[in-house]
């Protein structure tokens, strides 16, 4: 993709809910941040006028931001019009047309929307020849499957070239991941063991406490698998296990993503261990018999020299006792000396909410004889600076030209893969009390058990 900076930025289904609680949020930090020069066209079938969309991005920005500067929003408002009309009406393509002027052609399209509408937008957007020397960008989720995801990508490139549509999985653009990335291959204190040789196993955890809220209809149709694991949690399994690239370039990091990928077998009904949590089919919009998931773990295998033989495990779900994003690595025990036996040690990471690491380790107690007991110790994933919301690193790379954020169409493809023959079981998933762990019957996929979340005590003490 040529790296041009765009001249516009059109964001059809702006007046929906990922706009107002991430898009327009991210777009403030960029003008806080010095990074938006663009004027900015919202698009959608709601009946506003500019002042709606101004007054709209007001609160989604405060209710975002807590506090907020005045003069920052002022400039980001002054950037905002809004076209009103229907996506398969070629009248509203049209009127952006004229509205963009010059700028169409250099414009950056972000499709907001229900999946549905995607190739509706692409395809009027080419018959309006909206499509030339612009950029496609797309948001999850990218098919329902690996044959639809297959045949969305061809439905869009009809419309606009390859390299021009980027797929978003907004985990990409979490700064979480680029640590997790560093740590690794910055530090020789972890990358020589980070194998099959030095570890036991690797567990990846994302909880959170909320149910399915008013997303009821949504979730329903969707489930853990297709909604978090086959995108967002392939990326943080990516992260922790990919090899290094050989360049910098962008391309050159998401072409190691796909090999890992394309190393994991296929999933298989025995690797997985389903939840749903009590109360989940009273929720508005969810069917009465729902056997949608609502808490999903499984175990991988990689099959390449660094990884073969180590099982990854992977739990997420609604309704559990935290919110986090952990890796968690147990190592294997000291090949030992008499008397220096123990557990192998352990490398915690937890991406979010605190953005920490923790080795525990083994260590001589005081006194006559070799007793060894464990401690750790533990420090930030990153250096001091300003946090920055994944969609602003997401909106950012989209407005810059650069590729660095998204998966390719090769990297889907494989995750959907992985994930294909498990899809749309229809056997019932087991209840779990909501603020418990999921069901028990997933202490079976982890090596040894699930891991203690977060970075509390697992030895007595903290090292000195």
């Amino acid at each position: 993709m040529p790296n041009a900076r765009a001249g516009s930025l059109v964001l059809f289904g702006i007046t929906g809910d990922l706009a107002k609680k991430l898009l327009l949020p991210a777009l403030y930090a960029l003008e806080r941040s010095g990074e938006l020069d663009e004027p900015i066209v919202g698009v959608a079938r709601s009946d506003w006028d500019d002042a709606a969309l101004r007054k709209r991005t007001e609160e989604a920005v405060g209710e975002a931001s807590g506090e907020v500067d005045g003069v920052v929003l002022a400039r980001l408002c002054n950037r905002l019009s809004y076209v009103r009309g229907d996506y398969a009406d070629s009248a509203t393509f049209a009127t952006l047309k004229e509205r963009l002027g010059e700028a169409a052609h250099r414009a950056v399209y972000y499709l907001a929307t229900p999946p549905p509408v995607f190739t509706t937008v692409a395809e009027a957007l080419a018959r309006a020849g909206l499509n030339q020397r612009s950029r496609l960008v797309v948001e999850k989720p990218f098919g329902h499957d690996l044959t639809s995801a297959r045949a969305l990508d061809a439905a869009l490139c009809c419309s606009f070239d390859t390299d021009k549509i980027l797929r978003v999985d907004h985990f990409l653009g979490k700064d979480a991941l680029a640590a997790l990335f560093a740590l690794r291959f910055a530090n020789l204190l972890f990358e020589p063991i980070w194998n099959a040789e030095h570890v036991a196993s690797v567990q990846i955890t994302f909880a959170e406490r909320l149910d399915v809220a008013d997303r009821g209809g949504f979730y329903d149709s969707v489930g853990a698998l297709r909604d978090v694991v086959q995108n967002h949690l392939f990326q943080v399994l990516a992260h922790a296990a990919m090899e290094p690239p050989d360049t910098a370039a962008p391309r050159a990091m998401e072409a190691e993503r796909t090999r890992l990928f394309s190393a994991v077998r296929p999933l298989a009904r025995s690797d997985l261990v389903r939840g749903q949590y009590a109360g989940y089919r009273q929720v508005d919009g969810v069917k009465d018999e729902s056997t949608t998931e609502t808490y999903l773990a499984l175990r991988l295998e990689i099959d390449n020299d660094r990884w073969r033989g180590v099982p990854f495990a992977i739990r997420t779900g609604k309704c559990l006792p935290a919110d986090l994003l952990e890796v968690a690595i147990a190592l294997k025990p000291a090949a030992g000396v008499a008397g220096l036996e123990g557990p192998g040690g352990q490398i915690r990471l937890c991406l979010e909410p605190e953005g920490r690491w923790r080795l525990d380790y083994l260590a001589k107690t005081r006194g006559p004889g070799m007793a060894v007991v464990p401690l750790h110790v533990q420090g930030a994933l990153e250096a001091s600076g300003p946090l920055r919301p994944a969609y602003q690193v997401i909106l950012g790379d989209a407005l810059s030209g650069s590729a660095a954020h998204f998966p390719s169409q090769a990297s889907i493809e494989q995750c959907w893969r992985i994930v294909d023959g498990v899809l749309d079981l229809d056997d019932a998933p087991i209840e779990y009390q909501p603020g418990s762990w999921g069901p028990p019957e997933a202490d079976a996929l982890a090596e040894g058990g699930w891991l203690a979340p977060g970075l509390g005590e697992r030895g007595a003490r903290v090292a000195p």
